[in-house]
């Protein structure tokens, strides 16, 4: 059967709250690159109650160029999302692009994260917007939100790479999607879940990530990576 593809419109579906209206008070964090500058007209601004006001964006909204200076100045915040896509050009994985300029972007960023005086306290997550093929063996879940009729998917599976020194080799098989990695911030950071103040956010019922983590185990050094020569 046919399945669809994408939330229908409809606010109780997508405009919910965001990481930021949950963060426990003195909790810092910053968005970097374009697609998380806040725009107050889109459901999925990272900040929509504040994201028309001046201060909040000084404060918290940066693009690429300075997030790069902040890595080199170890000045980094307890929540970070960084919209790698946002980077230049030849750092998109998108078709026609060859993968290899995108990767090296990536590395460059997790190389400095991993080189901060932070590291021990720190967990990364990589994951995509899209899975990258033509198929999937596992077909998508659907489920309805609202009350309005309005319909959600899961899609096609994504990777998603969890990088700390507290993490497990291998993979795990827990089943999470996208707003698991909101969840683990919520975990990790000791703050409410969104769905406590809006029933229709994902968080209250996506898997949890902290199985791929051993907080007993000695913390593990840094892996740093050499980026790859890309074909011309």
């Amino acid at each position: 059967d046919a399945l669809p593809i994408s939330i229908t419109t409809g606010p109780s579906c997508i405009d919910v709250p965001t990481i930021v209206d949950v963060l426990p008070p003195g909790t810092t964090w910053r968005a970097y690159g374009t697609g998380t500058q806040p725009n107050i007209n889109s459901p999925f601004s990272l900040v929509k109650k504040l994201g028309g006001d001046a201060n909040v964006r000084a404060a918290h909204f940066r693009d690429m160029t300075h997030l790069f200076d902040d890595l080199a100045a170890d000045d980094l915040a307890n929540y970070m999302q960084i919209d790698v896509y946002s980077g230049p050009n030849e750092a998109s994985e998108h078709p026609p692009d060859y993968p290899c300029g995108g990767e090296n972007y990536t590395v460059q960023i997790v190389n400095g994260l991993m080189m901060s005086s932070h590291w021990n306290e720190m967990a990364i997550v990589v994951t995509w917007d899209d899975f990258g093929g033509w198929f999937d063996s596992v077909k998508p879940t659907v489920t309805t939100c609202g009350t309005k009729g309005e319909f959600v998917n899961t899609g096609f599976r994504l990777p998603a790479i969890v990088i700390s020194p507290y993490v497990k080799a291998g993979v795990v098989h827990t089943k999470t999607e996208q707003v698991s990695v909101t969840k683990l911030a919520e975990e990790l950071l000791g703050a409410p879940p969104i769905s406590s103040i809006d029933a229709n956010a994902r968080d209250g019922k996506a898997g949890s990530m902290l199985a791929a983590f051993d907080f007993t185990q000695p913390p593990r050094a840094p892996l740093i990576l050499t980026q790859r020569t890309c074909p011309q």
